[in-house]
């Protein structure tokens, strides 16, 4: 897998080796992704030599990257999407136990849930609206942990690491479904030391790179990271 380096330059990141998305960020679906990552996301499917899988997708701003991706890839390699996909407010509830977001993100959030079809449903139809629900080889909705899967993926874009118990639960699991030159990015809206600490002891990575410092000067994980076991490059953002 040929991804392109990513150099710091003066505390930012330089970006003249990355392709750019091949739409205007706007024309994405909803989602809390941000336009510098979404690149990223695009330029990971892009290099792709073997199957791309996606865990946590919502409604599908990250999977679009993804698709947008492959479908600049000559090598058009497998893309697998995993999530809840709960079809409505009462499996949501059911499965989470409650729904009990901010408030300032509630009516985000209840337009997918209360979408027709759920989550799934909302997935699938800003595929489509795009174009793009062709590029998706597999759609496997429900708890990924209770699931046989025998293929083994390249690049895995991850959101299903929100504190330490989903760490726990998931990125072992995941690490478990990846090639030896994977590239694993992992996004996460309130990433702590201690979580980032432990992501790292589950990959256990030969070789960790990590740029961002708060103002406190502590090294933090953040929203962002790039993750490859063997040929190893983090990438950990601050916004």
């Amino acid at each position: 897998m040929n991804f392109p380096d990513i150099v710091p330059l003066d505390g930012k990141f330089d970006l003249r080796e990355l392709s750019p998305l091949p739409v205007e960020y706007s024309s994405l679906p909803d989602g809390w992704l941000l336009d510098l990552k979404c690149e990223i996301l695009y330029n990971a499917a892009l290099a792709a030599e073997e199957p791309i899988m996606e865990v946590g997708t919502w409604e599908g701003r990250s999977t679009c990257c993804l698709a947008y991706g492959k479908a600049d890839n000559n090598r058009r390699p497998i893309f697998d999407v995993f999530d809840f996909g709960d079809t409505g407010l009462e499996e949501f509830t059911n499965r989470h136990g409650s729904f009990d977001p901010p408030e300032t993100e509630r009516e985000r959030l209840l337009r997918v849930v209360t979408a027709h079809g759920g989550v799934a449903g909302c997935l699938k139809q800003n595929l489509a609206d795009r174009k793009l629900g062709g590029l998706v080889t597999g759609y496997h909705f429900g708890d990924i942990t209770d699931m046989a899967v025998s293929r083994k993926y390249d690049v895995v874009f991850c959101d299903v690491s929100h504190g330490e118990d989903e760490i726990v639960r998931n990125v072992g699991f995941i690490k478990g479904m990846m090639v030896q030159s994977d590239y694993l990015a992992i996004f996460d809206d309130a990433a702590l030391p201690n979580e980032y600490a432990l992501i790292k002891d589950i990959m256990n990575p030969d070789r960790s790179l990590c740029f961002g410092i708060d103002n406190g000067g502590t090294w933090m994980v953040s929203k962002f990271s790039i993750m490859a076991k063997g040929r190893y490059a983090e990438i950990p953002w601050l916004n």
